[in-house]
């Protein structure tokens, strides 16, 4: 069963419902767009340091190897910040 989107403008004449419904359009159309977040320090130096730790071990892409390596860059981060 189709919802009929004209249903709250029963009534109305053809050409006022247009005008409403495109006006309806129009509004959201000029909605602000979700803002993209830029990445916090924290993360950009994650992403620098797991590059690091891909170039040091050379990891090959595959599903699993990229569970065991994300585990492998835990430990490897760690150790390294505690230098």
């Amino acid at each position: 069963m189709e919802k009929n989107i004209l249903s709250p403008f029963e009534g109305l004449p053809e050409d006022d419902k247009r005008i409403i419904l495109a006006r309806q359009a129009e509004l959201r159309m000029n909605r602000p767009k979700k803002e993209v977040r830029d990445l916090t320090n924290a993360e950009i130096a994650e992403l620098e340091d797991f590059k690091e730790f891909c170039e040091l071990n050379k990891i090959e892409s595959s599903k699993r190897q990229a569970s065991k390596s994300k585990e492998d860059f835990i430990k490897w981060r760690y150790e390294n910040q505690r230098e």
